[in-house]
């Protein structure tokens, strides 16, 4: 009998304490770890978002940095994540999920992206609209903006609601990208 009572006990403990751990564990390995060509494994990159142009940055970026991470044959969908993460340095929102700096850099050569691409990109033209604005500095509707992506992309969660202030996109910036080199 008493065998049967320990049996029970250590079950409802490894119901409930051991099996949420070990799903959590997995959901975190999930997340943190992709697949390598050459069959291992890698930490991914937790910053995927970028900082406005003209943001107090620290680190640098080149072109050929640049020209790697937005290639000339970009998908539309990887254009509408690139312009909605680049936002999220800018707008208030409950979720934020992706980062990308929004720099100048990133920006012309995403609009160049953009525009090699017109005739291929379904909304193409909200894209080119987007992107003018940001290389002449005008974030002033940049809530707008980010809706615009996220509801082509049928968002549900994460509406931006506002504009942060100068001070709240430099903890921004701060807390998601001062550690890039």
């Amino acid at each position: 009998m008493d065998k049967i009572k320990i049996l029970k006990t250590n079950l409802k403990w490894l119901i409930i304490v051991v099996l949420p751990l070990i799903m959590i564990m997995l959901v975190y390995y999930i997340a943190a770890v992709e697949p390598e060509s050459g069959g291992g494994f890698k930490l991914k990159n937790p910053l995927t978002e970028e900082v406005e142009p003209g943001a107090q940055m620290n680190f640098q970026e080149t072109i050929t940095t640049i020209k790697d991470d937005f290639p000339t044959d970009m998908s539309e969908l990887a254009v509408q994540n690139a312009i909605h993460h680049m936002s999220h340095q800018k707008v208030e929102a409950d979720k934020k999920w992706g980062v990308l700096p929004l720099t100048e850099e990133r920006v012309d050569r995403l609009l160049e992206v953009v525009q090699h691409n017109r005739a291929d990109y379904k909304h193409g033209s909200v894209y080119e609209e987007i992107l003018l604005k940001w290389q002449n500095k005008n974030f002033t509707n940049v809530d707008d903006d980010h809706n615009a992506i996220w509801e082509l992309q049928d968002g549900s969660i994460g509406r931006a609601t506002g504009i942060l202030s100068a001070k709240e996109e430099q903890a921004f910036i701060e807390e998601k990208f001062s550690n890039r080199q």
